[in-house]
């Protein structure tokens, strides 16, 4: 959206809402690259803090059970922790990022032109 504003802005030639435009769309661009950051930072933090609850758990009641498998059993659950980590917590992050995402991409359609998003919806059906 902000870069059809600019380039309207450019061809009516109108260099003050050109400058600004093409400002707020660099802003937006660095943005974008920020919360992708803070998106990345959170979902190894969230997904490291769940995975070390989970194995310090599993550890425990393992050591309460402590048998002759006991070694083998750790690596196992280690490992199937390891696939917990990248298969379920992560997934769970990125489903709120999505879903935030398509919100966004639906109040911006809406913004646009609510006629156009109706018919578009209305064609997906």
């Amino acid at each position: 959206m902000l870069m059809m504003m600019t380039v309207d802005a450019a061809v009516e030639g109108e260099l003050n809402r050109l400058l600004m435009y093409l400002a707020l769309t660099v802003a937006a661009a660095f943005l974008e690259f920020f919360f992708s950051i803070v998106f990345r930072h959170f979902t190894l933090r969230y997904s490291r803090q769940r995975m070390e609850l989970s194995k310090s758990t599993l550890f425990c009641n393992m050591l309460k059970g402590f048998s002759k498998n006991a070694d083998d059993n750790i690596a196992m659950y280690s490992t199937n922790t390891d696939i917990v980590y990248g298969k379920y917590f992560q997934k769970h992050v990125l489903l709120v990022f999505v879903a935030s995402q398509f919100v966004f991409s639906v109040i911006g359609m809406i913004y646009l032109n609510w006629i156009l998003f109706l018919a578009a919806f209305a064609a997906s059906m």
